[in-house]
């Protein structure tokens, strides 16, 4: 699936429901604000890359704990190497972070810098293909094995 958007900022709102998941985003000047969800209790994740492969990825996961919602980075080095950025001497590329926990799901919203100073993000350049891989697990914990992986692209136009 190719995902083409145009922009003027800030971007129409796209929304996404694949295979059980919602992602929804929006293109802003200095941000991409991001909305997930999908019907577990476990986290939910996009990752970002501009080529067609895992390593290289960046991946922003959320969850909730105990009733408040965090996202966390993490580098994709290669399959199953992807440390929190942090641990990488990184800084986080996200804030504005919110989300809840009911019968329906889980649901996270939060703002993705488009242009951060680091080695373990992606510049989110208008007219750029980019790679989102999207995943949801049945667990909190980030090191569960995610239910369901899948991935499309997504084309940001002015």
């Amino acid at each position: 699936m190719i995902v083409l958007c145009s922009q003027s900022f800030a971007q129409k709102k796209v929304d996404i429901e694949k295979r059980g998941m919602s992602i929804s985003y929006q293109l802003e000047e200095e941000v991409l604000k991001v909305s997930m969800s999908a019907p577990t209790d476990g986290w939910v994740a996009i990752g970002l890359n501009s080529e067609d492969r895992l390593a290289g990825s960046s991946f922003l996961i959320g969850r909730i704990v105990n009733g408040k919602a965090e996202v966390v980075d993490f580098y994709t080095r290669k399959a199953g190497d992807v440390p929190k950025v942090k641990e990488l001497g990184g800084n986080t590329a996200v804030s504005n972070i919110s989300g809840v926990e009911n019968q329906e799901g889980t649901s996270i919203s939060f703002e993705l810098a488009r242009f951060p100073e680091s080695n373990f993000h992606h510049q989110l350049k208008s007219g750029k293909t980019f790679y989102m891989h999207i995943a949801y697990s049945q667990e909190d914990d980030f090191d569960h094995h995610s239910m369901m992986r899948d991935k499309l692209q997504v084309i940001f136009k002015h």
